[in-house]
């Protein structure tokens, strides 16, 4: 697929993926490889170092292939990053503390 990613801030960037069998991924626009699950209707693709060196999270839900538009598509995608520390029970957590914490996913754009 070609997707092209609109970010909140900052324009948007243009790249094509292809999932590869056994869960690995290729980039047209890097050298590192990521990974690809899919569950139902819902595709997942993993892409390190996709932003500022950061991971990236493409979400999407898979519409298949009809007799207009013979190609499947992605479509209704989000692209997330991890970023901060979650609220836990409505507080701050501190792994200083020794408290719980969770890394949260920030959506920072979309695409199809």
């Amino acid at each position: 697929w070609s997707l092209l990613l609109k970010m909140a801030e900052g324009g948007g960037t243009m790249f094509s993926v292809e999932l590869l069998d056994g869960g690995g991924c290729r980039f047209s626009d890097s050298e590192e490889r990521g990974s690809w699950q899919a569950r139902e209707a819902f595709v997942v693709i993993e892409k390190p170092k996709g932003l500022f060196d950061r991971t990236l999270y493409m979400s999407a839900e898979l519409r298949p292939a009809t007799e207009d538009d013979p190609q499947d598509r992605l479509v209704n995608g989000m692209v997330q990053r991890v970023g901060g520390v979650a609220k836990v029970d409505g507080a701050q957590a501190s792994q200083a503390e020794g408290d719980a914490t969770a890394e949260s996913l920030l959506t920072i754009g979309e695409f199809g």
